[in-house]
């Protein structure tokens, strides 16, 4: 335990004793409480830890981008008692932060949870990756150099998340972004999820790829919240060698935080330290 106090006196009336109890939170009790709009914050620390609350609890705001991946392992879950047609999920999702402080961090976090949400699940600690008895694989990494994305190629990912997507270079993610694919019969639907506060080396291109998405800057609040939807033709030859083509649809959502949809400070005083 940390020592609260310099005087002798003082310190000696401390309880410094920790137990697997004390050491440990425990939900007592669980309410319904009335819905209101929250906001999502970030801070300079370099893992991303905050104090919060009179309890002080630590928080993060990676939470909700690292849980994303469970809405495809439960919905492999479901096929595979359905009984479809599948013997083993082809999932993989990918979760990434730029640097490996944030990662280790982020990787300590989730051993925590998963083991405890499904004690099924296997941990390889070569490769950073669980995975699931249905076969879906959830893989940690970072790419801290420039060229670090090469580690990744040929991969088949279905989920793909970036934290703090502003930490990253343009390169890096025009490189990855190829390998969100599925093979062939695959029930999952990749997909490409980012967070981010508007700091860091890649905010230019990360406003002009997901804030502007090929509008103008006066032009794009209007599609904010709503799914930019653009159509390709691309082609596609058979198992006979023969050449066709076939529609696919791409969609791209920005959904913009503002200060002020966090009803429970006070905007002024908020805004004032930003």
């Amino acid at each position: 335990t940390i020592a609260a106090f310099r005087l002798v006196r003082k310190l000696s009336r401390q309880k410094r004793t920790m137990t697997e109890r004390t050491a440990s939170r425990y939900i007592s009790d669980v309410r319904p409480i009335q819905s209101v709009p929250v906001c999502c914050i970030g801070v300079s620390a370099s893992d991303g830890m905050f104090i919060a609350g009179r309890q002080m609890i630590r928080t993060h705001n990676t939470d909700l981008l690292r849980w994303y991946p469970w809405q495809q392992i439960q919905a492999e879950d479901a096929r595979l008692k359905a009984g479809e047609h599948m013997e083993r999920s082809t999932g993989h999702a990918l979760v990434l932060r730029r640097e490996t402080p944030q990662l280790r961090e982020l990787m300590n976090r989730c051993r925590n949870d998963f083991e405890q949400a499904n004690p099924a699940i296997e941990w390889s600690a070569t490769d950073k990756t669980w995975e699931w008895p249905n076969g879906y694989r959830y893989t940690v990494g970072h790419m801290e150099n420039e060229e670090d994305w090469q580690k990744y190629q040929g991969w088949q990912i279905s989920c793909l998340c970036l934290d703090e997507g502003t930490t990253f270079l343009e390169k890096q993610f025009s490189m990855i972004d190829a390998w969100v694919r599925q093979p062939k019969g695959s029930y999952l639907t990749p997909i490409i999820r980012t967070g981010s506060n508007p700091v860091g080396v890649g905010k230019k291109w990360v406003r002009k790829f997901f804030v502007e998405a090929g509008y103008s800057k006066k032009e794009a609040p209007k599609y904010w919240g709503k799914p930019v939807i653009k159509e390709l033709e691309v082609p596609i030859i058979d198992d006979n060698g023969r050449r066709t083509t076939e529609k696919r649809r791409l969609a791209r959502l920005f959904v913009p935080a503002r200060v002020s949809d966090n009803k429970s400070v006070d905007q002024g005083d908020y805004a004032a330290t930003l």
